[in-house]
This record gives structure tokens, C-alpha cells and sequence, in this order.
């Protein structure tokens, strides 16, 4: 648990501080509209075990092929994690990342609304 907790922290950081060119590492999360059901919760948690698990294999067989080709004693481990999570309440402030494409400038947290997309239609929707 500790490890994930760390990684997370990490990736925060590295984005929040990066210096160009460094590159935004990936960071998305998917959450209901809508309160679920036990039964609903376990539904997702059946398909996130089997499709993350899906993409975890694929993404390992990607790693294990160019091992060799991209290995450097200099470089660095690089992974991606999939993780189920349970949304708690929170303190009614919603916090995003400026996106600069200014690479001089700062980049800081300001409060915001939530803009949810529906990856699968295309739809934003504010909440």
C-alpha cells in the first residue's frame, strides 16, 4: 500500500514542479455520476480486475520487449498503476492543475468546478 501511496505522491509532484522538456506524466480517473449499489460496485470491481489486469499484461509484454533495446544504467523505472478507489466526501473545494503551455510560468493549484467528460460519447458536462 505504502509503495502505491509513494508513486501516486510522485507522479503529483513531478507534474505540479516539471521543468520543460520534461514530459506531463499521465494521470485520469474515472468516477460514477451517479451513488452505486453494492451490486453496482462490484460489477466495476469484476471489470476493472479483469480489463486493468488486461492492460497490465499488455503493458509488461511492451516492457519486456524493448528491455534490452531502451536499458540504461542511467535511467530510470518507469510503470503504470490501476487502482480501484472508494470517492470520499469532500470539503466542497475542487482543485485542478493550471494548464500553462507557458513552460516559465508556475505551475499552481486553483480552485475550480469539476468538469466531468464522458469519454465514451464525447459529452462534457459541469458539476
Amino acid at each position: 500500500m505504502g509503495r502505491f501511496l509513494a508513486v501516486i505522491a510522485g507522479n503529483f509532484v513531478h507534474n505540479l514542479l516539471r521543468i520543460s522538456p520534461e514530459p506531463l506524466y499521465f494521470e485520469r480517473t474515472v468516477l460514477s455520476d451517479d451513488p452505486l449499489s453494492e451490486v453496482g460496485r462490484n460489477r466495476l470491481l469484476v471489470l476493472a480486475a479483469e480489463r486493468g489486469q488486461e492492460l497490465l499484461t499488455e503493458i509488461d509484454t511492451f516492457l519486456t520487449r524493448i528491455a534490452s533495446a531502451e536499458r540504461s544504467e542511467a535511467g530510470k523505472k518507469y510503470g503504470v498503476g490501476i487502482y480501484f478507489f472508494e470517492d470520499q466526501p469532500g470539503d466542497g473545494l475542487d482543485w485542478q492543475l493550471n494548464d500553462s503551455l507557458d513552460d516559465d510560468e508556475p505551475v499552481v493549484p486553483v480552485t475550480t468546478t469539476v468538469e466531468e467528460i464522458d469519454v465514451l460519447a464525447g459529452i462534457s458536462q459541469k458539476k
